[in-house]
């Protein structure tokens, strides 16, 4: 399997930037869910994501989260 080989990560109080590399396909994986973390309460949140697979739409722009939708974009 594949290893992530770089991840960066640049935020402020409003968005947040998430870059990794792999040094190869990963079989199977159609996407990666990304989960965040409230480190005061333990909460986990998935965050969400506008781009459908392909082959599906999103006209009015209504996001789902990445457990519905992963980020797909290499």
């Amino acid at each position: 399997m594949p290893d992530v080989i770089k991840v960066r990560a640049a935020t402020n109080n409003e968005v947040a930037f998430l870059a990794w590399d792999i040094d190869g396909m990963i079989p199977g994986c159609l996407g990666f869910e990304i989960v965040r973390l409230y480190p005061d309460t333990g909460e986990e949140r998935c965050l969400a994501a506008w781009v459908p697979f392909k082959g599906q739409r999103n006209p009015r722009w209504i996001p789902q989260d990445t457990g519905v939708w992963p980020v797909q974009k290499t």
